[in-house]
């Protein structure tokens, strides 16, 4: 586990080396946030989830930001985090994806059900 953060981590250092572009910034922010929350660092993923939210803001992304307001409610207890998770559904499911939950795991990965994170075509 240890050695695939690290790897991680070099790979978002590299994308983020890519440029100040607010896409890539935003993509790189909200892989840190799945590999903080990975680590156990619900603070510092809701950090990155802020930060990745802004950059998309900024870059004109509505789709990412669905993304982003998806994963904010998986960090937040209670009924306020059942409202973000609806709201970014429906949000993505208005840009035509079917599956949200779906496209969440593989555009921000990190959160959710350890099982789902190991499963699909990599988990070998």
């Amino acid at each position: 586990h240890q050695g695939c953060c690290e790897q991680a981590e070099r790979a978002i250092g590299a994308l983020e080396a890519l440029g100040e572009a607010p896409a890539i910034q935003g993509e790189a922010a909200l892989l840190r946030a799945g590999l903080a929350h990975l680590r156990g660092g619900r603070d510092a993923a809701r950090a990155h989830l802020d930060d990745a939210d802004r950059h998309f803001l900024a870059a004109g992304m509505s789709t990412a930001q669905a993304v982003v307001m998806l994963r904010c409610g998986d960090l937040t207890q209670g009924a306020a985090g059942q409202v973000l998770r609806a709201r970014g559904r429906q949000r993505l499911r208005s840009e035509g994806i079917s599956e949200p939950d779906e496209w969440a795991a593989a555009f921000a990965p990190g959160f959710g059900e350890p099982a789902r994170l190991i499963r699909g075509p990599l988990a070998a």
